[in-house]
């Protein structure tokens, strides 16, 4: 019987570690990491080896794992504790499939609900970095001056979002629907 709940317990544990591809480890860059010297010393030393993991500063966060999919969505999360050695993030990443060998995922773009003419809106950084967990569906209203990235249309088109103010609030169905931005701003305009 012990056997059975041992095996079943290892099947489990491999379905959920085969969904994940990647972790992001967000913690705070300021007073909080002090209560943690351990992690603060993985982050420094450890983590670049890691092509996997991603560490993220979001202010007053205590450090926590996000486990993410193929497709870049988080699939669990573990709260790290004050007491965890560098030993203990290496043992937590292991357990979770993520080694120093894990290569950096490529995420599946998100799949959204069709609409008449476009696939998504999908964000970059200025240097062209895609940041598929930051993509839209058609519908989201991209609001003036909030969207970097493409409008991925149905007919092939990648119509570029510009990094220029807009007018007004707009979705991704309008542009792909029009074919270009339609409320740009040129640089003799004011808002």
């Amino acid at each position: 019987m012990k056997a059975v709940l041992l095996l079943a317990t290892m099947l489990v544990a491999a379905s959920a570690t085969e969904e994940i591809v990647a972790v992001r480890l967000e913690r705070c860059s300021g007073c909080r990491m002090g209560r943690f010297p351990h992690c603060k010393k993985f982050i420094a030393e450890e983590a670049p080896k890691y092509p996997a993991l991603e560490v993220k500063h979001v202010m007053g966060s205590s450090p926590i794992f996000y486990w993410l999919d193929k497709v870049g969505n988080t699939v669990k999360k573990t709260a790290i504790k004050e007491t965890d050695t560098v030993e203990d993030h290496h043992r937590i990443l292991a357990e979770h499939g993520i080694t120093m060998d894990t290569p950096k995922p490529a995420f599946d773009p998100r799949d959204f609900p069709p609409s008449e003419n476009c696939l998504a809106f999908r964000r970059h950084m200025v240097n062209k970095e895609r940041l598929p967990l930051e993509d839209e569906p058609c519908t989201f209203a991209v609001p003036p001056g909030g969207g970097i990235g493409y409008c991925e249309c149905k007919n092939g088109k990648h119509i570029e979002i510009d990094v220029q103010p807009t007018r007004v609030r707009f979705t991704c169905e309008e542009v792909c629907g029009a074919g270009r931005v339609p409320w740009t701003v040129t640089d003799d305009e004011e808002l």
